[in-house]
């Protein structure tokens, strides 16, 4: 159930010195750009397809109002499973409310909020113009990057917290990232997408856990090393196709989230970033000693397109292929 009216009878007084609303943007990237807008609070969006046609993990939505209408009460009473990260975009004044009891207040750009799975009722109390990210992570990816954290197998239903303030720049740099990618590719880039939704799960249970992963021992570091082996192998053999992150985690043996934080750890690259360069050195010895069209060679090496190349390339070269291969002839 979902109400929207008028604070009446005084309810939810601000100091006047936070009645400001005319903050910019938090992130500048465009949230117009998202794929989903959340009209009902608390209800995920549907889950956007990626190209493979299965349903991605994380959904990302814009929670927004930019009128200038009273201070409205949202309630949500549907229990659901999912841990939200909401990043404040723009200034406002916002308190929740779980069984009646005040769970957090803020509305400053910035700030975060986590909640974990709702159950009971739930209230908020918010005054327009407000704009906030929001992304929902399923209990699959949790109990995924919880495994991969703690080191311990993850219970049937997690709940890192009930509703907390979090400070972290890792956590904001991420949400940011993710903002980035989903703007700059949809749905076209399904490791990139996956590997930071994996990092925010991992991040969140890091910060709010109070268990650490335990060391691995020297045994285990020689056999992780022998299976990353095992997966470099596969990269270099298939430059010319289109690498996914769940292939490389089968690859070597584990979740797709343990895969990632050990691929960096010995890597000191993530799966998505090792790949792409990979395929950049690769292109810049066909550039060097063929003549093959550029459009060619990218679409070779499993790029979508030239300009989804040559952007690949020049933030890793710093020129683009053209420009590069006019300098190496």
């Amino acid at each position: 159930m979902m109400k929207t009216y008028s604070t009446l009878n005084g309810q939810a007084q601000w100091a006047p010195e936070q009645q400001e609303s005319s903050e910019k943007s938090y992130i500048p990237t465009p949230m117009d750009a998202l794929p989903s807008s959340e009209t009902i609070w608390r209800r995920p969006p549907p889950p956007h397809k990626l190209p493979s046609g299965n349903d991605a993990l994380i959904r990302l939505s814009c929670w927004k109002n930019l009128s200038s209408d009273p201070t409205i009460e949202v309630l949500s009473d549907t229990d659901d499973d999912f841990h939200v990260v909401t990043l404040v975009t723009r200034r406002t004044q916002a308190e929740l409310f779980i069984d009646e009891n005040s769970a957090w207040k803020g509305g400053m750009p910035g700030q975060l909020l986590v909640t974990g799975p709702k159950r009971g009722a739930w209230r908020k109390v918010i005054k327009p113009p407000y704009e906030h990210l929001r992304v929902y992570l399923p209990q699959q990816l949790i109990s995924e990057c919880f495994e991969a954290v703690t080191g311990h197998e993850a219970p049937p239903v997690i709940s890192l917290c009930n509703a907390t303030s979090l400070s972290d720049h890792g956590v904001s740099h991420i949400l940011a990232a993710l903002l980035h990618a989903q703007n700059r590719h949809g749905g076209s880039n399904p490791c990139l997408i996956e590997t930071l939704g994996l990092a925010l799960g991992s991040r969140l249970v890091a910060c709010l856990h109070n268990q650490s992963r335990p060391n691995d021992n020297e045994t285990k570091f020689r056999s992780e090393k022998l299976r990353l082996q095992k997966t470099l192998e596969y990269i270099n053999e298939n430059l010319n196709n289109h690498i996914t992150l769940t292939q490389l985690s089968s690859i070597f043996g584990a979740s797709r989230c343990r895969f990632t934080v050990t691929f960096k750890q010995h890597t000191g690259y993530t799966p998505h970033a090792y790949v792409v360069q990979q395929k950049i050195l690769r292109a810049k010895e066909i550039l060097k000693n063929t003549k093959r069209p550029i459009l060619e060679i990218a679409l070779d090496l499993g790029f979508n397109s030239q300009p989804h190349f040559t952007s690949s390339f020049r933030k890793e070269v710093g020129l683009t292929p053209a420009r590069w291969r006019l300098e190496n002839l």
